[in-house]
């Protein structure tokens, strides 16, 4: 495993306060994005995201994530707008869906809201990376993102 703090990003100063990427660290930061734990997101989404006063949950999620701009996002990386193919492990289920805003939540078309227990569970993953999720109704999931169909990279934070 990579070890971030040498790749150009600084440890999380308290709960507003995400670790950043210079570009320096960029090459690492892939590197450790497909071999970790680490969640990445654009500043944009973190932004916008802890501005929407997410429950705790996803503000844990968020808390963690290495924040980025958008141009040293890697490609292989959920964000707000991303189609992702995933497999829930317990089911051997695979779905495909597109995490978005609440306001832009449609189940029928397949866009699933970053609130929702699948959207949260599933926004800041690499490909490969697998998360261990609570579910309101149900008992608690493991989730692999399969792959990122398309990556919105410069949405606007407003």
């Amino acid at each position: 495993m990579t070890d971030l703090s040498r790749s150009g990003c600084r440890p999380t100063i308290g709960a507003s306060a995400p670790a950043a990427v210079t570009g320096a660290g960029f090459g690492q930061l892939e590197d450790a994005a497909m071999n970790s734990e680490h969640l990445i997101l654009t500043d944009n989404d973190f932004v916008r995201l802890m501005a929407m006063q997410p429950g705790p949950q996803l503000r844990a999620e968020l808390e963690r994530a290495v924040v980025v701009p958008p141009d040293f996002l890697p490609r292989h990386v959920v964000t707000m707008h991303s189609r992702v193919r995933y497999l829930d492990e317990a089911s051997g289920e695979q779905r495909e869906i597109q995490v978005v805003y609440p306001e832009e939540a449609d189940v029928a078309a397949g866009k699933v809201s970053v609130f929702a227990p699948v959207g949260a569970a599933l926004l800041g993953l690499s490909v490969d990376q697998v998360i261990e999720w609570d579910f309101p109704r149900g008992p608690r999931r493991r989730l692999r993102v399969e792959e990122v169909l398309h990556q919105s990279r410069l949405r606007a934070a407003g």
